[in-house]
């Protein structure tokens, strides 16, 4: 998982939508990398959205190695259209990394995710995707386990929560479907025709 958020990391910073910094100024208030969550919380408030992961970290043998629980948390403020989004990473309640992204919006529209648009693009986060296009109309959930070796006589093992959110358009256009891998978009791609609610 952290594989996939790496690489929507690396795809933000590639195209100069986004830039690391160590610290961030809103109002009287300094946050830096090393804050305590909770610290950031009273600064800042709650986020627009969060994603929250947790792997198992094991060193040695996979049977019999030490085993480390670590919690990722991604936290997402969108502070209107006249300033930029910015995301903060959380490693076991500690702030890691401070991101400023795109400039954010008041509202969003639903017509963001219709296709053939490519305003979402894969690797971004749920908080993000909600912000451009909203709830989705249906979502379907599943999980699986996953291990992943990173090294010599290093491993990962998590469980992976694979999500599938459907925006409907009504019956004279297509669905776009979503697919999520712990809150990181994998794939989009154009369903089938979209229905009509009743009422």
């Amino acid at each position: 998982m952290r594989l996939v958020v790496w690489f929507f990391l690396l795809s933000w910073s590639a195209v100069g939508l986004a830039s690391d910094q160590q610290l961030l100024k809103r109002g009287n208030h300094i946050i830096k990398v090393g804050d305590p969550k909770r610290s950031v919380f009273v600064k800042l408030g709650k986020p627009s959205g969060s994603v929250k992961n947790e792997y198992v970290e094991i060193h040695g043998s996979i049977l019999t190695g030490d085993r480390f629980h670590v919690i990722e948390e991604y936290w997402f403020y969108n502070f209107g259209s006249s300033d930029f989004t910015v995301m903060l990473e959380f490693e076991n309640h500690i702030l890691v990394k401070i991101k400023r992204g795109f400039y954010g919006f008041d509202v969003y529209d639903p017509l963001n995710c219709q296709p053939p648009s490519n305003v979402v693009q894969r690797y971004q986060m749920i908080p993000e995707v909600i912000m451009t296009c909203g709830e989705p109309d249906y979502v379907e959930v599943s999980y699986m386990e996953r291990t992943e070796k990173l090294k010599r006589n290093r491993f990962r093992k998590y469980e992976v929560r694979i999500e599938e959110w459907t925006y409907n358009y009504g019956p004279d256009r297509y669905t776009r479907i979503l697919r999520f891998e712990n809150g990181v978009l994998v794939d989009a791609f154009q369903g089938e025709r979209g229905w009509q609610f009743v009422d």
